[in-house]
């Protein structure tokens, strides 16, 4: 009598992230590639994944915009004070990530009506 497997997945060993393999199964792994390529070969696949990966990825922002920082000062309604202590510790962290005080206040003249009152 045959009894069907349920079994859907493979079977064996569950495969282990490269990362965290041994030095053992990390040359298993990579035995096919230097059976086929060269050192020169493999040595410069290494040169251009490495700059690729150190390259700055253009879809991270640097820092915030002016109106994306006074859109934060206003909805935790921060005073000048509690924005340039914030942003002293965040720019220090990472360089000119906050824009400075006087650029949100350029901001905020530019933003605010200009209104003439005459008399009639």
């Amino acid at each position: 009598m045959h009894i069907p497997s349920t079994s859907t997945g493979k079977r064996g060993r569950p495969q282990v992230e490269f990362s965290v393999a041994s030095e053992k199964s990390k040359l298993r792994k990579v035995s096919k590639i230097l059976e086929e390529h060269s050192a020169e070969e493999i040595t410069y696949a290494a040169r251009k994944v490495t700059k690729n990966e150190t390259k700055p990825d253009n879809t991270i922002k640097k820092c915030l915009e002016p109106f994306e920082a006074l859109a934060l000062c206003l909805d935790l309604d921060l005073s000048e004070e509690k924005y340039n202590r914030l942003r002293k510790v965040a720019n220090n962290i990472h360089a000119d990530f906050f824009p400075s005080t006087y650029a949100l206040n350029q901001l905020k003249q530019s933003l605010v009506p200009h209104i003439e009152a005459t008399e009639t």
